[in-house]
């Protein structure tokens, strides 16, 4: 169950990545933590909440902007969110939005 193997696992575009483009790819399945919560309010205090749709997720990306983040991992990462590539996975075939949520 290597990220490598995984349908969600992506390499890296752009020539901000050139430094870890070799070594890491990105993780499709990880939504940013703003991404995959809401506000609510609990006792007259507004705190965020896990979403429905994300309650299987293992792990979360988070930064001090929140407009972007990804959980980058190296190749042989074991992840127990795996989902199996296709047989011949094409180099930059990114899953759907849909896909990643599931």
């Amino acid at each position: 169950m290597r990220c490598d193997a995984c349908k969600f696992w992506q390499q890296p575009d752009g020539d901000e990545w050139e430094p870890v483009r070799q070594s890491f790819g990105r993780c499709a399945r990880t939504p940013h933590v703003e991404d995959m919560t809401q506000w609510a309010d609990k006792d007259g205090l507004y705190q965020r909440v896990m979403n429905d749709e994300h309650s299987d997720r293992t792990a979360a990306a988070a930064d001090a902007s929140g407009y972007a983040a990804w959980l980058l991992t190296k190749a042989e990462h074991f992840c127990p969110m795996f989902y199996a590539a296709a047989a011949h996975p094409q180099p930059n075939d990114a899953p759907s939005k849909d896909e990643a949520q599931q």
